[in-house]
């Protein structure tokens, strides 16, 4: 038995029924799926049952009103003493006014397994942060280096900023899982399609999906580089105090 108790990011509880926290053990197969609820203790969240047999397993906390951020806690030791405190973000309002829509529903259609998205969910592929459908007079360049300057363009609070860039990480997580199933396969497709209506468009890639797959990196992030001397001495980098 683990109990998993959610918040939003001023650490207060979180009440919404619209909330579902999902078990799966380390290939991505559902062990159990509650609805968020009021708990005796007098916070909100769910008591999920334990495997069997007894393995690693996944937590997935999936707002299917889109108001916050999914978020996914992997490879767990389901023990008796298991509590999980979840911390959501928010989605800025293009992803919550477009509802929900499909996956956690429990058992409804599931997506065929010749999908393309469904392949593309499977075998990867790639993201570019920009607008998917932009004007021609746009003067945005094609690829923004990272969410806040989208969301400075799109006046995201830095909570919806911080909301957006765990749905990405979530995503890019879920897509590791070695034989997920369909009802979660659906959630995966529901995120992207998120992610596609705050205008970070995916690259597809994979067969039977429109491309090969590519070997640029997933995420177009701005990182610290490390550089090598004449003398083929690694450069080191900088202090803080030296910046």
């Amino acid at each position: 038995m683990s109990e998993v108790f959610i918040y939003d990011d001023a650490l207060a509880p979180i009440g919404s029924t619209l909330i579902q926290i999902v078990e799966n053990d380390s290939r991505g197969v559902m062990v159990d799926v509650q609805t968020n609820t009021a708990q005796p203790s007098g916070l909100h969240g769910a008591i999920m049952k334990q495997p069997s047999p007894m393995g690693p397993v996944g937590f997935w906390v999936d707002d299917t009103a889109g108001t916050y951020a999914p978020t996914g806690l992997e490879f767990l030791n389901p023990g008796p003493s298991l509590r999980l405190d979840v911390t959501l973000f928010p989605l800025p309002a293009p992803v919550a006014s477009g509802g929900g829509g499909g996956g956690g529903g429990g058992g409804n259609q599931g997506p065929s397994p010749d999908d393309a998205d469904d392949l593309t969910l499977r075998q990867g592929g790639g993201w570019r942060f920009g607008a998917a459908d932009r004007a021609s007079d746009d003067p945005r360049p094609d690829y923004v280096n990272d969410v806040g300057a989208i969301g400075r363009l799109a006046y995201w609070t830095n909570e919806e900023m911080r909301g957006v860039s765990i749905l990405i990480a979530t995503i890019a997580m879920a897509r590791t899982l070695l034989a997920p199933d369909e009802e979660f396969l659906s959630r995966m497709r529901r995120w992207e399609s998120w992610l596609e209506r705050l205008g970070v468009a995916r690259r597809r890639g994979g067969r039977g999906s429109g491309g090969p797959l590519t070997n640029e990196p997933i995420f177009k992030m701005r990182l610290p580089q490390l550089g090598f001397g004449e003398a083929g001495n690694m450069l080191r980098l900088p202090m803080e105090e030296e910046r």
